[in-house]
């Protein structure tokens, strides 16, 4: 989202989604390995033939991925993934929208791709932070809280997980 986000003017609100909210010269592997080590998230990946794309692979990546959801629809997404360009992992980001646009940063405390040590180094930059109990995928596993967080960044309200219903 940073990179892809020329124009701020425009937006009114971000809301990055166990996301990587990065600062200006940070890249997220360097980032994330000064907090942790965790390889959960590498051994669920290999490389491409070329070496420039993360491919995930199956078997472990449900697990990591999409923990917190039915094995069908765990297999069922991880069939539907792309392979990742490698070089989005290391090279630094030329933008912080953060700095200057409202945020929420959506923290998923049972994430266990992206560890939740490192969400919240990075949600320490954000105008707003929600936990919600959910894995790496709550769009797919907790659809309803990530609308309501959404819908109610769009509105102005304070979102609590608490006040929601599934």
């Amino acid at each position: 989202m940073s990179e892809a986000l020329d124009d701020t003017a425009t937006v009114e609100h971000l809301v990055y989604v166990a996301g990587f909210c990065l600062d200006v010269g940070e890249a997220f592997m360097p980032f994330r390995l000064e907090i942790t080590d965790d390889r959960a998230m590498a051994d669920a990946t290999t490389r491409s033939d070329d070496r420039l794309d993360s491919i995930v692979r199956p078997e472990v990546a449900t697990s990591v991925l999409f923990a917190d959801v039915s094995a069908d629809v765990a297999h069922r997404t991880v069939a539907r993934l792309e392979p990742h360009a490698i070089r989005t992992f290391w090279e630094p980001v030329t933008r912080a929208p953060w700095r200057s646009v409202p945020s929420t940063y959506v923290r998923c405390t049972r994430d266990l791709a992206l560890p939740p040590a490192v969400q919240t180094a990075m949600a320490t930059r954000c105008s707003r932070v929600v936990d919600l109990d959910a894995g790496h995928s709550p769009h797919i596993s907790v659809p309803d809280l990530v609308a309501a967080v959404i819908e109610e960044c769009v509105r102005g309200v304070a979102f609590d997980p608490a006040d929601a219903t599934e």
